[in-house]
C-alpha cells in the first residue's frame, strides 16, 4: 500500500546512520500497519477508510518522526562515545602490554652481557692478578643487572666449562657475593666460558614479578566490560522500539 509506504519513509527520511536498524524498523512498523489495516477491513471499514483510521490512529507522522529522531539521536551519541572510548582503552593497553614485553629485562642475555664484559679483563694465566681483579670488580660494579647478582664466582679450569661445571666456591679464582635472595624468589645458577679456560658461574634472582602486567591487563578487562555494555545497550534500543512501534 503506497500511502502507507510512503508514511513510513516520511517518519524516517531525516535519521542517518543504523541502516539496518531503520530497515528492521520499517519494516516492524509496516507490519503492525498492514494488521492493523486488516483488522479494520474486517470491520467493515473500506481499504481507504482503514488505511487513514491506521495512519491517524499510529499519531501524527511529524510528533513521531520527531519522538524518534530524538530518541535515536541521543542513544546513538552515546553508543559511538561509548564505543570509541573502548576503543581508545583497548589501544592504550595494546600500548602498556608492548611497553613491559621490551621494558622486561632478560636475565639470560645480562648474563651473558657481564660474561663478554670479564673476558675482556682476564688472559689465559692461570692466576687472576690484582689488577684484573680490580677490573672485574668494577664491572661487576657498574654492571644494571648486578642487583639481583646472588653469587658470582670465576674459575680456571683446563678440562673447560664442560667438566668443571658446576664448580665448587672454594675452587675459585674470584668471588663476589650480592645480596641474600628473598624466599619468594627463584635462584638460577647458571656457567658461561670465559675462554678455554677460564670460566664464570653465576647465581642470579629471577624473581616472576607480574606487577607490571597489571595496567594492561587491567584496561583489557575493561575494554571488555564497556564492549559488553555497548552491545547490551544496542540490543535493548532496538528490543524497546519494537515494542513502542
Amino acid at each position: 500500500m503506497k500511502k502507507i509506504d510512503k508514511y513510513i519513509d516520511s517518519v524516517y527520511q531525516d535519521f542517518d546512520g543504523m541502516e539496518e536498524e531503520i530497515k528492521e524498523l520499517k519494516e516492524e512498523m509496516r507490519s503492525h500497519l498492514l494488521e492493523l489495516v486488516e483488522e479494520l477491513k474486517a470491520e467493515g471499514k473500506s481499504e481507504k477508510e482503514a488505511v487513514q483510521i491506521a495512519l491517524d490512529l499510529f499519531g501524527n507522522q511529524t510528533e513521531l518522526s520527531n519522538g524518534l529522531m530524538e530518541f535515536f539521536e541521543g542513544q546513538q551519541l552515546f553508543a559511538k562515545k561509548l564505543l570509541r572510548f573502548s576503543i581508545s582503552v583497548f589501544i592504550i593497553g595494546l600500548i602498556a602490554l608492548s611497553w613491559v614485553a621490551i621494558t622486561s629485562p632478560d636475565a639470560n642475555k645480562e648474563r651473558i652481557e657481564l660474561s663478554d664484559r670479564i673476558t675482556k679483563q682476564i688472559n689465559d694465566d692461570a692466576e687472576l692478578s690484582a689488577e684484573e681483579k680490580d677490573q672485574i670488580k668494577k664491572q661487576i660494579s657498574s654492571f644494571n643487572g648486578k642487583s639481583e647478582i646472588i653469587h658470582l664466582s670465576i674459575y680456571y679450569s683446563e678440562e673447560g666449562i664442560e667438566e668443571a661445571f658446576p664448580a665448587n666456591v672454594q675452587d675459585a679464582e674470584y668471588v663476589y657475593l650480592g645480596m641474600e635472595p628473598a624466599s619468594s624468589e627463584e635462584v638460577v645458577t647458571k656457567g658461561y666460558p670465559l675462554n678455554d679456560t677460564w670460566f664464570v658461574q653465576m647465581q642470579q634472582n629471577e624473581k616472576k614479578s607480574y606487577w607490571q602486567y597489571l595496567i594492561p591487563f587491567t584496561l583489557f578487562i575493561v575494554f571488555g566490560v564497556l564492549i559488553t555494555i555497548w552491545l547490551l545497550l544496542n540490543s535493548y534500543i532496538k528490543k524497546y522500539i519494537k515494542e513502542v512501534l
